[in-house]
């Protein structure tokens, strides 16, 4: 009986070695992703937001990862009126992140792998006039904090698609939220 547990045991895990869908040890993972951002001010409505980002496995389950991503906010225009004209002005404002963390992936006998990712970096804001004629540029670096999950299907060995989750918290900033979905190569 105990042997028949042992063998069942063993060809179960070597069954989920074979057909693991995570980035595997010693693997490089490049993605490529695009979606939304949205929360409370400045962000407000949702946005555009792309992001890249580099992983590299240590073992099936844990890989570190450096992300960058940028999300547009909504600009903000004013009217003024200087003495026989009147005036418009338009501010842009970004944001930029530049993360790293770890992911967990979890091991499973599907092309579909759920994963946990937690990333730590700064966050830069940019308000930069449209014309800079009254209105100066202004940027804030912080701090933040990013956790996050998705999920990734595997179409082929080297090529899959993925969506993923994450609220990002500035240190003194109002926090967002990203909502993306894109490609991944491994390597």
């Amino acid at each position: 009986m105990n042997s028949v547990v042992i063998n069942s045991v063993f060809i179960g895990l070597l069954t989920t070695a074979v057909y693991a869908q995570d980035l595997g040890k010693g693997q490089l993972e490049l993605r490529a992703s695009g979606g939304i951002n949205a929360g409370g001010r400045p962000i407000g409505s949702p946005s555009p937001s792309y992001d890249l980002e580099a992983a590299f496995g240590l073992s099936r389950f844990f890989a570190f990862t450096g992300d960058y991503a940028h999300d547009y906010l909504p600009d903000i225009g004013f009217a003024f009126v200087v003495p026989g004209r009147f005036n418009q002005q338009v501010i842009q404002n970004r944001i930029q992140e530049f993360l790293g963390g770890v992911r967990f992936s979890v091991p499973n006998h599907s092309p579909i792998t759920p994963h946990l990712q937690f990333s730590m970096g700064a966050v830069r804001r940019t308000s930069d006039p449209f014309f800079a004629a009254f209105v100066t540029s202004s940027t804030q670096t912080e701090f933040g904090l990013a956790p996050g999950a998705g999920l990734d299907y595997k179409i082929s060995r080297h090529f899959g698609v993925g969506v993923d989750a994450n609220f990002v918290k500035p240190n003194r900033m109002t926090g967002f939220y990203h909502v993306t979905g894109g490609v991944f190569f491994r390597f």
